[in-house]
């Protein structure tokens, strides 16, 4: 069958909908088929894989529109200065001296950061 039932206690399809109380999201494979109430679902398909959050909100990913992944490693340089004077005698500075493991880790430490607070796509 290879059906999933995900139920928490409040689901959020988007932002411009209102909180749904005691729903869950029927998946099938790796594609949400419908939404509806957690007992509807659990009637019309017993043989499904239940995984409960019960004091949980399952609400989509957010996207992160505009980033510069690696520069996290560049987090708290001089920070309070205007931002031209930041720019051109911090920042650019720096990159033009970053070496390429640099570049690597920066991003990765932000992509980490990124999937912890829920981005999913950037």
């Amino acid at each position: 069958m290879n059906m999933k039932i995900l139920s928490a206690r409040w689901i959020l399809p988007s932002a411009d909908d209102k909180p749904l109380k005691n729903f869950s999201i029927l998946i099938k494979k790796d594609k949400i088929l419908e939404l509806d109430l957690k007992e509807s679902h659990l009637k019309k398909y017993p043989g499904a894989e239940v995984i409960e959050f019960p004091k949980g909100l399952i609400f989509p990913g957010f996207v992160n529109a505009h980033t510069h992944a690696p520069m996290s490693i560049l987090r708290g340089l001089a920070e309070d200065l205007p931002l031209m004077t930041w720019l051109t005698q911090y920042i650019f500075p720096v990159e033009a001296e970053l070496k390429r493991h640099w570049v690597y880790w920066g991003t990765k430490l932000s992509l980490m950061e990124m999937i912890h607070s829920g981005i999913t796509l950037f």
